[in-house]
């Protein structure tokens, strides 16, 4: 199969085709204004497989078409906002030519627009599919697996995508982004198709896959998708939908919004001009964890009139987060190599890929998924797991689940550190003193919002409270202990409940997270008994409490 990518050695056009060379069927042509960026990007990749070309979208294609036998074009050039006044040019010479066309469009006029050109492709028996991208194709799959599993048509969805600081974001992204940037974008509000300010709009969301170590806090800022259009055509109830970008750091995001709503006020001119400066900012002030991710928040409202939201997360590691968006193309080229049908004409490709075949494709990475509902009547650990509690091991669901309060036996084995510091430290916070075999009592007060453990190591006691976190802590455990707030998040791991410090307060003062203990805690069962190992050091003082036991749980009575 040979196929041609506009813009092939640009930021999405050279991620797809590196992830379409690993099918050996696929022939690629690396098509651009310059021979020599596609000549030196066809020798990166595979000289014998990866053919440079010099074109321009401007040009008569069909004859290149034509001559190379081309069987799909792939326009990941853009910006799509800026096609002038025949957008479609390139699409409507590949239906000429007989060959299917796909494009990474991101503009949400020009990804419903192309619905124009349905009827000139399917007299000519080929497919022109237009945002094959992570929006819409990816939120309208999980859209309807939500739907499938509810029962219920949506009312609203809210989207976000979280890139990793360390993505690399290409030239003609950010033009497009700045060519919208506080202008007027079509929206879905109130059931009815109106306008909005790209990116003055904003909200908070945390990427959290239940039983992963979830993304820190995000600030997401409205951006132009075709979501904004085409999920309404798909659900005609929808009364509202919403999609942002959360890039970091997030002062350039604050930078940028600002600048936006100077555009909407008219006090700058459209931010076009920009573009390069903003390219060279978000590529060179990046840090923090290299990872990203993608939120889908569906609100649902029953048969009764109660009305409560579901949410659907993605976390990609390292270098995968960047492919996502080329992996929409890879599951329709993957069914064409495989013979499938894929039905003739020209639309918004919605509905073209499912959730089903993308969770393939993201098993071959570094990348997880997971749901997450209401569940007010759970106990706090499965609120903060979400589905990832039922594959706890029985004896930690059995320490965790929602029942009353209850007081458990058990020992203990307790280190200390030996330092002047840490001892002071260690006294101040309340912790026991040193024992290999110490006598541990547990009791557990709950009410519905709350839990406080109080722990008695052989006489010496000392308590916590534990809630569910919210608004910047959202999906985190948060534990108060000696005057300080530890937000924890709750990481499922070879079958074991792991603790991980994602941010610490005195009082309603955030702390620097480089200034905090470091906690090791894991909950586990060893031959059908609940272990417990906690290590608390800091980097002034070393270790300043390490404890480690068994906890002797009630039997479970039989159903």
């Amino acid at each position: 199969m040979k196929i041609l990518i506009l813009g092939g050695y640009g930021t999405f056009g050279g991620r797809l085709a590196r992830v379409l060379l690993n099918y050996p069927s696929i022939t690629l042509l690396i098509a651009g204004r310059s021979f020599s960026k596609a000549n030196e990007f066809c020798q990166q990749l595979d000289p014998d497989r990866a053919i440079p070309l010099a074109f321009s979208r401007d040009e008569n294609i069909e004859l290149v078409l034509k001559k190379h036998q081309v069987q799909l074009l792939v326009d990941a050039s853009g910006p799509f906002q800026a096609y002038g006044d025949d957008p479609y040019q390139l699409a409507r010479q590949c239906i000429a030519a007989g060959i299917n066309y796909l494009d990474f469009a991101d503009g949400a006029e020009f990804a419903q627009g192309i619905k124009e050109l349905d009827t000139l492709a399917r007299a000519a028996n080929v497919w022109a599919l237009s945002g094959v991208s992570s929006f819409p194709v990816l939120t309208a799959a999980v859209v309807r697996r939500m739907m499938k599993d509810s029962g219920l048509q949506p009312q609203k969805v809210l989207a976000g995508i979280a890139p990793s600081p360390y993505a690399g974001f290409g030239l003609n992204v950010v033009k497009a982004i700045a060519l919208y940037a506080g202008r007027k974008i079509p929206i879905v509000n109130h059931g009815k198709i109106c306008s909005a300010h790209a990116l003055t709009q904003t909200l908070r969301r945390t990427v959290s896959v239940p039983g992963q170590l979830p993304l820190n806090h995000r600030l997401f800022a409205l951006v132009e998708v075709p979501d904004l259009l085409v999920l309404k055509t798909e659900h005609p109830g929808l009364q509202d939908v919403w999609v942002g970008a959360a890039p970091v750091p997030e002062l350039l995001l604050r930078c940028l919004v600002l600048m936006a709503w100077a555009v909407r006020w008219r006090l700058l001119p459209p931010l076009a001009f920009a573009a390069p400066l903003f390219h060279a900012a978000i590529n060179l002030f990046r840090w923090g964890e290299h990872r990203g991710g993608m939120f889908v928040e569906v609100h649902w409202q029953s048969s009764g009139g109660a009305s409560h939201y579901s949410s659907w997360h993605m976390l990609a590691e390292a270098d995968d987060g960047p492919y996502i968006p080329c992996l929409a193309i890879e599951a329709i080229v993957s069914r064409q190599l495989a013979g499938k049908i894929i039905d003739a004409g020209a639309r918004a490709a919605t509905n073209d890929v499912e959730l089903e075949e993308y969770e393939s494709l993201f098993a071959q990475r570094s990348i997880t998924t997971g749901m997450r509902s209401q569940n007010q009547g759970h106990g706090l650990y499965q609120q903060i797991l979400g589905e990832a509690w039922a594959r706890l091991p029985i004896p930690i669901q059995q320490l965790h689940e929602n029942q009353a309060s209850m007081i458990l036996q058990g020992q203990a084995k307790v280190m200390r550190g030996k330092g002047l510091l840490s001892r002071c430290l260690a006294r101040l916070a309340g912790f026991p003193g040193e024992g290999k075999a110490v006598a541990l009592v547990v009791e557990i007060e709950r009410t519905s919002k709350k839990e406080r453990w109080t722990r008695d190591f052989g006489g010496h006691r000392f308590s916590s409270e534990l809630s569910a976190g919210q608004g910047h802590h959202e999906h985190l455990l948060t534990e108060k202990i000696a005057g300080l707030s530890f937000d924890i998040a709750l990481v499922l791991q070879e079958q074991s409940l792991n603790w991980h410090i994602r941010s610490w307060r005195w009082g309603k003062f955030r702390l620097p997270l480089s200034w905090a203990p470091t906690c090791e805690a894991r909950e586990a069962v060893h031959q059908g008994i609940y272990t417990f190992n906690v290590k608390l050091s800091h980097t002034l003082c070393g270790l300043l409490v390490a404890y480690q036991g068994t906890l002797n749980l009630p039997s479970k009575s039989p159903d």
